[in-house]
């Protein structure tokens, strides 16, 4: 390392991205079906009649949070394992919370580091929100996401010792 490597941000290099890569801690197709799992969710939350019933806004808090999952899968597929480009599955209106969330969070070692040991139990607020609706009149459209619910859950475990 020379002298002035030494005032460089350290961040995702080349190395981790095929570390990352060879280690297999998520194929490409698998990254792939997380990230439309939480798109798929996100707008299950965001028709949720019962998330609106609520009247607190509980509807678009729950969307939000999921596309933020999405963000963090979105990540990995690009900087980390380095599969594709984030543009191919963001929004016009996610690039700009993509952006700021890799400026924020994914390019400070420790603060990504932070949030993916927390994944789990962040995760469990979301997964409280979906039991409920599972309850609600809602139950029979809620069912077919609980595949996905689970995929996630083993993703969020996996992401937390990464």
């Amino acid at each position: 390392m020379g002298f002035f490597n030494i005032f460089k941000k350290e961040g995702v290099t080349q190395s981790n991205r095929t570390n990352a890569a060879s280690n297999n801690l998520f194929q490409k197709e698998e990254l792939c079906q997380l990230i439309n799992s939480c798109e798929n969710i996100a707008n299950m939350f965001a028709n949720s009649a019962a998330l609106h019933a609520t009247g607190n806004g509980r509807a678009e808090k729950m969307r939000q949070t999921m596309l933020s999952y999405k963000n963090i899968f979105v990540y990995f597929y690009d900087e980390i394992c380095g599969y594709g480009k984030a543009e191919a599955f963001l929004t016009s209106e996610e690039t700009g919370r993509y952006a700021l969330s890799q400026a924020l969070v994914f390019n400070n070692p420790s603060s990504f580091k932070q949030c993916l040991r927390q994944l789990p139990a962040n995760w469990n607020d979301v997964l409280t929100v979906f039991k409920a609706l599972c309850f609600s009149g809602e139950s029979g459209t809620v069912a077919q996401y609980e595949l996905s619910i689970n995929q996630l859950t083993s993703a969020f475990r996996k992401l937390s010792t990464y």
